[in-house]
């Protein structure tokens, strides 16, 4: 079990935004846990029509009760990895060019460095991603990166790594202004073919309000949500004070 806590600062007309994020996991049965925090500085500049760069700078920090695993016992990855062991805090830099040719359909190539905790180079990436919305807000995407990491005290030679990404997620909008969400997202490793799966299941009653608590970051296509929200939600049956 798990708490994350955020926090954004986004001045009026302004193209960046700073955000704090906190979160701590707990695994009962092996008794360990992790606490984690981040501060990130996130810009986005546009540069011509359908396109944009989403530049950010964030570092992290991370606190494990468990500092080895010998016994290879099963820790959730959100408690233990060994990489997190070896990387308990760092820096992390991303730049991100966007091309969005239609309001639908978004695509995305990506260059980042992360640090080692000496700040040292750890890792380079490249990646590329696409985003599409379907009908009935429904969302896929799929993405392919390609990282080339750092021979280090934590690792004796330099290697590669290739990660594939997919996913589609879905929501539901409830007359009265409760929205549902369903979610299912694959992941694999193609250097050594280990895939990985996870579903997710949401819910919240915004009411009338609908998506204006929302942070707009959170959906990749904020106005099409905004759309469907307000087609869906019969606002003559609610009012703002609930």
């Amino acid at each position: 079990m798990g708490s994350q806590q955020w926090l954004t600062l986004r001045p009026d007309n302004r193209h960046w935004r700073l955000n704090l994020f906190a979160g701590g996991y707990w695994q009962p049965r092996e008794g360990a846990g992790s606490l984690y925090g981040q501060a990130q500085l996130h810009a986005n500049t546009p540069l011509a029509y359908h396109w944009s760069l989403d530049s950010e700078l964030t570092g992290f920090g991370r606190w494990l009760s468990v500092s080895s695993n010998p016994r290879r016992q099963a820790y959730d990855d959100d408690v233990f990895t060994e990489y997190k062991a070896d990387h308990r805090h760092g820096l992390e830099w991303q730049e991100a060019l966007n091309y969005q040719p239609w309001q639908d359909s978004r695509w995305r190539a990506g260059v980042g460095v992360r640090t080692n905790e000496d700040f040292s180079p750890d890792r380079f990436g490249v990646s590329l991603r696409w985003d599409e919305f379907w009908h009935r807000d429904t969302r896929t995407y799929v993405g392919l990166e390609q990282r080339w990491l750092m021979a280090d005290d934590d690792r004796a030679g330099a290697g590669t790594q290739q990660l594939l990404s997919a996913g589609v997620d879905w929501r539901l909008w409830e007359r009265k202004g409760r929205r549902w969400s369903l979610g299912f997202d694959l992941s694999m490793d193609l250097n050594q073919s280990q895939p990985a799966l996870a579903l997710s299941l949401g819910f919240d009653n915004p009411g009338a309000k609908r998506l204006e608590d929302f942070r707009a970051e959170r959906f990749p296509f904020f106005p099409l949500q905004e759309i469907n929200a307000a087609r869906a939600v019969d606002t003559n049956e609610l009012n703002y004070v609930e």
